[in-house]
């Protein structure tokens, strides 16, 4: 039986399984670019949670939620917080092509600090595009697919 879509709630459980503890910032720009290379490779969105534009980058206001008022978060912590909301993310959700876009993410970006990945997503049209017009506004799949798909991961 065919998997259906993951909650972007899974992709940060995922991430978070495959790489342990992290700033709350890194974990958000993980998912986010997750999502645009999902969008960019595999022409569909991984997670369909809306991605907004804050002032330190692209968050995806459901893993904020599990997450606010915390600097960083470890796996165990984040799933503490999913069950006061009744949801149980998963890293199972995710289909074998989400994961190896997720992991080609990581190889790329894990090794780089919160600030960074927040630092490199103001240097990129889809957060600036957004943010022009306010914080909070959408970042769309379309924006995501048509500007990662011009390149590689760098």
């Amino acid at each position: 039986m065919p998997k259906g879509q993951p909650s972007a709630n899974d992709v940060a459980m995922y991430i978070l399984e495959k790489l342990g503890s992290m700033s709350t910032m890194k974990l958000q720009k993980l998912v986010y670019y997750s999502a645009a290379y999902s969008a960019a490779w595999l022409d569909r969105p991984l997670f369909s949670d809306r991605i907004e534009a804050w002032a330190y980058g692209p968050v995806v206001r459901s893993v904020y939620q599990l997450h606010r008022r915390r600097y960083s978060v470890d796996a165990e912590r984040f799933r503490e917080s999913a069950e006061r909301f009744d949801l149980e993310p998963s890293s199972a959700n995710l289909r074998k092509a989400d994961i190896m876009v997720v992991d080609s993410v990581l190889n790329a970006f894990g090794e780089l600090s919160g600030l960074e990945l927040s630092d490199k997503t103001h240097q990129e049209a889809p957060w600036k595009d957004a943010s022009e017009s306010g914080w909070n506004r959408p970042i769309t799949f379309e924006t995501l697919k048509s500007f990662y798909s011009s390149g590689d991961l760098d």
